[in-house]
């Protein structure tokens, strides 16, 4: 491009400077400037849209600038854009600017539906004005809190029939325990108290707590050393006015396991909890030689005696129930005296049986007596199996060919002594408590022959002849049968009676059976209680004593 003269070019650089013109007494806005070169230019800037006079040197510059004409429309030209052939070739101005299109107006607002006015405002009903406000009588301020007890004083109440203590507790009285024995005062404790039971035969002190027992394995409690195999310390034992006390501060048997009790003492287990007895405990007399713990010789069966040839069989062992006579071959011996129902004190077991008449070697001895047992618990009691105390069979007679004679047969022990007391007593399921005697045994044939088949049978074990009674022995058949005979033994107690029932007759008679033993509860409220016998005859209750 041609380069204007430094003059023209200096005039022209002030006026684009100012981008605009004073024309007429009127600031003029004439939009960019375009610029030519001295040598001029032609007919390609009129359509720049800018003024038609030709810009140039600087004597046209000012003719231009007097006969300017303001175009009519202004049309901004794009961006200058110099043609790519070189400096020398015309300068060819963009596309005249093209204007937006005209503004489009909205469509006319659209008046929405006429409003709709809403049912007339509901007035609730009239508002109703509460009664004129009461103003209560003057505040009464109390009187000042009297306490109605001394604090931590205690005293016996009685509510729904339950005696219970209560205690003062900030000027009121409180309710501090119910008491299942009892509420009230003793020679021990002169505070009101609940009562606490206090075991039977033995001194309240005895009741000293212990070791937590359980029993899971056969266990043999001996009354006479009174110690015990197994689980049970021997620190737990000690003999007691003649008893083999267990102190125990908690007293269970599992299911499955018996506990045998054997010696000469009877057995008190005292525990300051529960006891639970589910499996079995046993304190048992066993035929002629093993006497149950605690026997007593009061109900003791009177022995045969022979009358010439002849041998009487053995009175059975009495108790709550009566044993039965010795058959009379000679001079039938006598059953025990019985006596009537107790509460076991002092705790006793069963009574023995007589012996038969006859050669020492060989008449029938008589059943030993079921053992005594005492189970005193502040806790509660429940027995879910069995407790036996029963009698002894009466052994039979015996005869010897050589010597050529025979015996009578003896009588069969007694039951012995159960003794349970607590606040409260269950029995479940089967449980019961077995006191049944013994059967007693049969006399011996005598004759000239020999046969085995004719010596004298023991009678059932107490325990045995289940939900019946124990069976006296069977006499046997003896050969000369016109000549000799033997009696049967009879049949102890059982289920269906408490009495026991006589030997049989014969040159040598049968023993008599034992008579059944005792039962003594001692509870708050007595439950039915399971015996065996089922007799009330043999049942004593009462409430547990208590201090």
């Amino acid at each position: 491009m041609v380069r204007p003269a430094r003059s023209s070019w200096l005039l022209v650089s002030a006026l684009a400077s100012l981008g605009a013109l004073w024309l007429g007494g009127c600031l003029v806005d004439r939009g960019p400037l375009v610029l030519a070169p001295d040598a001029g230019f032609d007919a390609p800037f009129a359509d720049v849209g800018r003024p038609d006079a030709f810009i140039g040197p600087d004597s046209a510059i000012d003719a231009a600038i007097d006969a300017h004409v303001e175009p009519d429309a202004y049309v901004e030209i794009d961006a200058y854009s110099p043609d790519d052939a070189g400096p020398d070739d015309a300068y060819v101005p963009i596309d005249a600017y093209t204007p937006i299109d005209a503004y489009t107006p909205i469509d006319a607002y659209v008046v929405p539906d006429a409003y709709v006015v809403p049912d007339a405002y509901a007035v609730p009903d009239a508002y109703v004005v509460p009664d004129a406000y009461v103003v209560p009588d003057a505040y009464v301020v109390p009187d000042a809190f009297t306490p109605s007890c001394t604090e931590g004083a205690v005293r016996c109440a009685t509510a729904s029939a339950t005696e219970q203590l209560e205690r003062c507790v900030f000027g009121a009285w409180t309710h501090a325990a119910d008491c299942a024995l009892g509420c009230g005062t003793s020679v021990r404790d002169a505070t009101p108290h609940c009562l606490q039971l206090e075991p039977s035969n033995v001194a309240p002190s005895e009741m000293r707590g212990g070791p937590d027992v359980s029993i899971a394995a056969p266990v043999t409690i001996d009354t006479t050393s009174c110690t015990a195999t197994g689980v049970i310390a021997a620190t737990a034992f000690r003999v007691v006015d003649g008893y083999c006390v267990l102190s125990v501060a908690s007293f269970r048997i599992e299911a499955g396991q018996q506990t045998e009790v054997v010696g000469s003492r009877p057995l008190i287990v005292l525990s300051t909890g529960d006891v639970s007895i589910v499996g079995n405990l046993a304190a048992v007399g066993r035929n002629t030689t093993v006497a149950g713990p605690g026997e007593s010789p009061m109900g003791a069966g009177a022995d045969g005696e022979p009358t010439g040839a002849n041998d009487g069989g053995g009175g059975g062992g009495s108790f709550c129930g009566a044993g039965g006579a010795g058959g009379d071959g000679g001079a039938a011996g006598a059953a025990g005296t019985a006596v009537a129902a107790s509460l076991l004190s002092p705790l006793r077991g069963g009574s023995p049986g007589g012996r038969g008449s006859g050669a020492t070697d060989l008449r029938g001895a008589g059943g030993r007596g079921g053992g005594a047992i005492q189970i005193s618990s502040r806790g509660a009691l429940t027995i879910t199996g069995i407790l036996y105390a029963t009698g002894g069979a009466g052994g039979g007679g015996r005869r010897d060919q050589i010597r050529r004679t025979a015996a009578g047969a003896g009588g069969a022990g007694s039951g012995g002594g159960i003794l349970l007391e607590a606040a409260t007593i269950a029995f479940v399921g089967s449980a019961h408590l077995d006191v049944r005697g013994g059967g007693g045994g049969s006399g011996a044939c005598f004759d000239d022959t020999y046969s085995a088949d004719e010596q004298g049978q023991n009678g059932q074990e107490g325990y045995e002849g289940a939900n019946t009674r124990p069976l006296g022995g069977a006499a046997p058949t003896c050969e000369l049968t016109s000549v000799f005979t033997a009696g049967a033994g009879g049949d102890g107690s059982g289920v269906d009676r408490i009495d026991a029932l006589v030997g049989g007759n014969g040159d040598n008679a049968g023993g008599g059976g034992g008579g059944a033993g005792c039962v003594a509860l001692r509870a708050a409220s007595i439950p039915v209680v399971p015996t065996w016998p089922a007799s009330p005859g043999l049942l004593a209750s009462a409430p547990p004593l208590a201090d």
